[in-house]
């Protein structure tokens, strides 16, 4: 086979060589971060469970999350540990690696269960379509004093309420978690639900 030929196919392939080894790179991602979570499950199983937890999932970036939760345990005297992290995940993939993270959106998901999701408009979309939020009561006497603009409803039903917009709360004006949006949803089968009410109500506040 001649240079001609060689280079001719190289050409031809190279697109589906490009496809596959991004395949590769993406299923490996989500391969390694499965047995991670496995890994965290046994090392964690023994240690006690946070009286709440809370998980940032969109376009926020840090990973210092320690003042905001001492911040958190000192205004709850009831919740003696806040557990927050933080995932990035891109509102638009504009890249091989926001194609890369938004695909890995379900393992993420899979592998926290927090009592409180905090999100941009983007996440809080994408997860009301998969049916994870809690309804919060549009009688609790908070969400009454709230404008009807910070109510996030379920598109589906305009009488359940799946989230409330704290972006404007004065608990984020030092924060080191970064992002406009602050959407903030209670997981359906939380076992802290009048904990993940109060930090709402307060933080809405």
């Amino acid at each position: 086979m001649n240079k001609s030929c060689i280079k001719d196919l190289f050409y031809y392939y190279k697109y589906h060589a490009l496809f596959i080894a991004f395949s590769v790179f993406v299923f490996g991602s989500i391969f390694y971060s499965f047995i991670n979570h496995q890994i965290e499950q046994t090392n964690s199983a023994n240690e006690p469970a946070p009286d709440l937890e809370i998980l940032f999932f969109g376009e926020y970036h840090t990973e210092e999350t320690s003042s905001l939760e001492k911040q958190i345990e000192q205004q709850f005297p009831n919740v003696d540990t806040v557990e927050i992290n933080v995932e990035y995940s891109p509102a638009e993939t504009d890249s091989e690696m926001d194609i890369a993270s938004a695909q890995l959106r379900p393992v993420v998901l899979m592998k926290n269960e927090p009592d409180i999701y905090i999100t941009d408009k983007t996440h809080f979309d994408i997860m009301t379509e998969m049916d994870v939020f809690y309804t919060i009561d549009s009688e609790e006497a908070f969400v009454q004093e709230l404008s009807n603009d910070s109510l996030m409803w379920n598109p589906d039903d305009e009488e359940e309420i799946y989230g409330i917009d704290v972006s404007d709360s004065s608990l984020f004006h030092d924060s080191p978690v970064g992002g406009a949006e602050k959407i903030a949803s209670i997981r359906g089968d939380s076992n802290n639900v009048e904990d993940a009410l109060a930090w709402i109500e307060h933080a809405a506040k």
